[in-house]
């Protein structure tokens, strides 16, 4: 099972579970990877030394001038956002809470999906982005979200499976990586998740946009309107 994930992301999640249950009855994997290029690529040679965030982590930060981008201030949450193109489907969409604002990246959050719906909608503008090197991972159970959005049967031993087995069983866990890494040249991002089965579980103004502090990143088909990867960056 970690050998197909990691065929299928290409390296970049080489494990996903260290060992399965004794009482393991099935198990359901899933894989996405994406590997995008900037449509207009960072110059290495604008890259440079900066600090992130609050703490000063020392930090390469990458520059570039990207023209016809959609960007601005949003109205549906304090933030600035920025959508830079892989190619005429898939772009990078960078949401940078407000200074100044409490809990910023709170509030942020809590308006997410209307933030991403209308950063999709923005009007185009060039755009001076001021972007760290960054790699994100990120591991967890989707247990107690599941559980929290009423997903609770299925975790049960009186859970019904019929049209997969006969046999009584349940969820013992869904497990969830991802990893994403950003530089000069794109964006390399993947993701797998495992269910664990037991039995009985105007004149234009550039848009000048500095990531030197925490933000989020998303990698968004913008023909479908659809997320594939977000991730919040708070340390580099």
């Amino acid at each position: 099972m970690n050998a197909w994930v990691s065929a299928k992301t290409n390296g970049e999640i080489p494990v996903v579970v260290d060992a399965l249950a004794a009482d393991a009855h099935t198990v359901l994997v899933n894989a996405v990877y994406f590997k995008g290029e900037w449509k207009h690529k960072f110059d290495p040679a604008r890259t440079e030394e900066a600090t992130f965030g609050p703490a000063r982590l020392p930090c390469h930060l990458m520059h570039q001038f990207f023209k016809d981008c959609p960007g601005g201030k949003l109205s549906s949450a304090p933030a600035t956002a920025a959508m830079i193109p892989y190619d005429d489907r898939f772009s990078a969409c960078f949401l940078l809470p407000t200074e100044g604002t409490h809990d910023c990246m709170g509030a942020l959050m809590g308006n997410l999906q209307q933030a991403l719906h209308e950063t999709w909608d923005l009007g185009k503008k060039s755009v001076d982005l001021y972007c760290p090197r960054f790699k994100v991972e990120h591991s967890s159970s989707l247990v107690p979200i599941l559980r929290a959005m009423g997903v609770t049967d299925a975790f049960e031993p009186g859970a019904n499976f019929s049209r997969l087995t006969d046999s009584t069983l349940c969820f013992s866990d869904i497990v969830h990586k991802a990893v994403a890494k950003v530089d000069e040249e794109g964006t390399v991002a993947a993701a797998s998740t495992v269910a664990t089965i037991r039995a009985a579980v105007v004149r234009q103004v550039p848009l000048i946009m500095r990531l030197d502090r925490e933000f989020l990143f998303a990698v968004c088909d913008i023909k479908r309107h659809v997320v594939h990867f977000i991730g919040q960056v708070n340390t580099v």
